[in-house]
Formats: structure tokens, C-alpha cells, sequence
């Protein structure tokens, strides 16, 4: 069976400081946490572990890719290799594990009653619970 495999990718500390103690950078992008998925099979040759390979040896690449001509590249990335160890010396990869959308918990919230039930002071927040009990009331 296939399912989406959510990938959390954050830069480590030092990535950062060494950004940020350069006078000018084009480098703003690679101090981003991002999300990256892909399609995983339950079944088959590739272990979960190797679906976090494939991700970090291609955020590596994509970096070089997209990166290597901006200000500040070759300061703070001169050895970058499209390597594991190259991306685990600049950033960290943790799986997410996607429980629930939002849009289910929101239906689930409006079958059960809840919804007026969530303590809530913000308007916009409020007007968005409203619409959707009056859209799923009148379906």
C-alpha cells in the first residue's frame, strides 16, 4: 500500500550563526525549516530509513543546486558534498507522523458538538467555526 512520508528538515545552530555573521547573504532559504513528502510503500525493498536517505542526499543536491550562486555560498558551504554526512553536519531530518487533516478534525469537532464548546477570543477564528457549522448544518 502507498502513503506520503512527511519529512521535517531543520538547520542546525551552527548553520544558522554562520549565515548570519556574514555582512550581506542570498542565503536567507537555507535557514528555513521545511516540509518535504513523498509516496512510501508499506511493501517493499526500501526501509523507512532509506526514505530518509534518499530525502537528505536530494535536499543536499537541491541546495547546491538552487544555492551555489548566491552571496555567502562558498563562505559557509566550501566542503558541502552531496553526502549524509554533509547534510547532518547542516541540518536535522525528523519523520512526522500525519495523525489527522485539519479538515477531518474540524468535521469530527462539528459531528460531535464541540465546536461551540472550543474557547476561542479570536474573531477571524470564530467567523471560520461559524461558516463551517452553517455549511455542514445546511448539507
Amino acid at each position: 500500500m502507498k502513503h506520503v512520508g512527511y519529512y521535517l528538515i531543520r538547520p542546525r545552530d551552527s548553520l544558522i550563526q554562520s549565515i548570519q555573521d556574514l555582512s550581506e547573504s542570498g542565503l536567507s532559504d537555507v535557514v528555513d525549516e521545511v516540509m518535504w513528502s513523498g509516496n512510501e510503500f508499506d511493501k517493499g525493498v526500501l526501509l523507512p530509513t532509506d526514505h530518509e536517505l534518499i530525502v537528505k542526499l536530494l535536499f543536499v543536491d537541491s541546495v547546491i543546486r538552487e544555492q551555489s550562486e548566491e552571496i555567502g555560498f562558498d563562505t559557509v558551504f566550501n566542503t558541502l558534498e552531496r553526502s549524509e554526512e554533509s547534510f547532518d553536519l547542516n541540518w536535522s531530518l525528523t519523520r512526522i507522523h500525519v495523525d489527522m487533516l485539519v479538515e477531518e478534525a474540524v468535521e469530527d469537532a462539528v459531528l460531535s458538538g464541540s465546536i461551540p464548546k472550543l474557547k476561542n477570543t479570536n474573531p477571524r477564528v470564530e467567523e471560520f467555526l461559524s461558516k463551517v457549522l452553517s455549511q455542514l448544518s445546511n448539507s
